[in-house]
């Protein structure tokens, strides 16, 4: 098995950090109607909002500095949002269609018992890798590998499970893409 593009960086946002953005998340524009797309179904799949400026501001450079220390490669921000999912949701494997993603997990008061975690699949879709949502962790990944968020299951009714998710591309993902889509 080839080895998977996945890398995770503890406390990548400092508590500082998560008590801001926690501060500005009820103050964003939330899309209801976020879906998940994976061969031909479509399921509901939690909340989506863009971020504002004042949440950017220093983050962008951050995950751009961290993505090119990691691979040296010259990235760009495709888009930047945040994901908030119920407890129990559902959400279905899918691949983000571009070189490197990072999402980073939210949740300051995250216990091992809520679940969560972001699962990664291999070629016969059996899940290799499991990334538990700690608070301020970034996982950096191939955005072409297949991966679904967990939900928090029940024990968890304090509030959504939020992640922030960059989207990275380099030159040649949107012919990479429109290949694959058959274009």
């Amino acid at each position: 098995m080839e080895e998977m593009r996945i890398a995770v960086v503890d406390n990548f946002l400092n508590q500082a950090d998560l008590i801001e953005i926690h501060q500005n998340i009820k103050r964003l524009h939330w899309n209801p109607f976020e879906t998940d797309f994976y061969k031909g179904e479509r399921v509901m799949s939690g909340m989506i909002a863009d971020m504002s400026e004042t949440l950017r501001r220093d983050i962008d450079n951050r995950v751009l500095r961290q993505a090119k220390e990691l691979e040296d490669n010259d990235y760009s921000i495709f888009r930047a949002y945040i994901n908030a999912w119920k407890c129990d949701d559902v959400s279905l494997p899918h691949t983000d269609q571009n070189h490197t993603t990072c999402v980073i997990y939210l949740n300051r008061d995250y216990n091992v018992s809520y679940g969560g975690e972001t699962l990664f699949y291999d070629d016969d879709e059996d899940v290799v890798h499991a990334i538990s949502p700690k608070a301020g962790r970034a996982v950096f990944f191939d955005g072409w590998l297949l991966h679904k968020a967990g939900s928090f299951n029940r024990r968890y009714q304090h509030d959504y499970r939020y992640t922030m998710a960059y989207k990275l591309t380099v030159d040649g993902d949107m012919e990479k893409a429109k290949n694959l889509r058959g274009e």
